[in-house]
């Protein structure tokens, strides 16, 4: 295979897994995939809201983690992100189902909503 004085042709199978996961993923978990993208920017260049969500992890009993980015384009970092929100779920929806609309952000969201 491939050109002998060249060089040999030798496949590389990590594209064909690579592209086989990108399949079964848009098929089958593109909104986890979302769902830890979303979160990751929520977060990010917010010290504030990384503030507030590490006071909620405290009172729920988890040690301060802070997510996971995933980069759509390596799929490895996939399963790290998705796992670090699953561990984060209780304090997530403790964050934005309690603390969020007590923020004052959120109070000028709802206000400028209703004009």
């Amino acid at each position: 295979m491939g050109i002998p004085w060249i060089m040999p042709f030798i496949p590389c199978y990590l594209h064909v897994v690579h592209n086989a996961f990108k399949e079964g993923l848009s098929a089958y978990g593109s909104q986890a995939e979302e769902l830890a993208i979303d979160i990751i920017y929520y977060f990010r260049h917010f010290p504030c809201r990384q503030d507030d969500f590490a006071k909620v992890q405290e009172e729920v009993g988890f040690t301060e983690q802070m997510f996971i980015r995933h980069i759509q384009c390596r799929w490895l970092t996939l399963i790290p992100a998705v796992s670090r929100v699953y561990i984060n779920c209780d304090a997530l929806v403790q964050y934005f189902l309690n603390e969020l609309p007590k923020s004052k952000s959120w109070k000028q969201i709802q206000k400028m909503k209703s004009t």
